[in-house]
């Protein structure tokens, strides 16, 4: 039985055409990805670095909107940034020799 799949570019390359001049095939996509096939079945997408970067700060983004979403609801908590960088034993190099995590120092501070 004979299983089909969708492909998601509008260029594509065979396995045999990208092993001869990979830059080449990139190049057809005009900056989008080119799906590379092997035996007419898609092996998988050959994607510029440019658009990668942008899709994963895009999963990020994602990634970080359901973090806001799953926060919204929790009390907030008023801080003074200021007093924090006042505060004995605080300073702008907290990764220092010997020094505890800033999670530990904003946390022993604020409390």
């Amino acid at each position: 039985m004979a299983r089909t799949r969708s492909i998601l570019t509008d260029v594509s390359a065979g396995i045999s055409e990208l092993k001869k001049n990979p830059m080449a095939v990139l190049q057809q996509g005009h900056g989008a990805p080119v799906v590379i096939l092997n035996h007419d079945e898609p092996a998988f997408y050959a994607v510029p670095a440019e658009m990668y970067e942008r899709l994963m700060e895009r999963l990020d983004d994602i990634e970080l909107a359901e973090i806001v979403r799953e926060r919204q609801d929790q009390p907030e908590i008023e801080v003074d940034i200021d007093a924090w960088f006042d505060a004995p034993g605080v300073s702008d190099d907290f990764m220092g020799q010997g020094r505890d995590q800033p999670d530990d120092q904003i946390r022993d501070t604020l409390s």
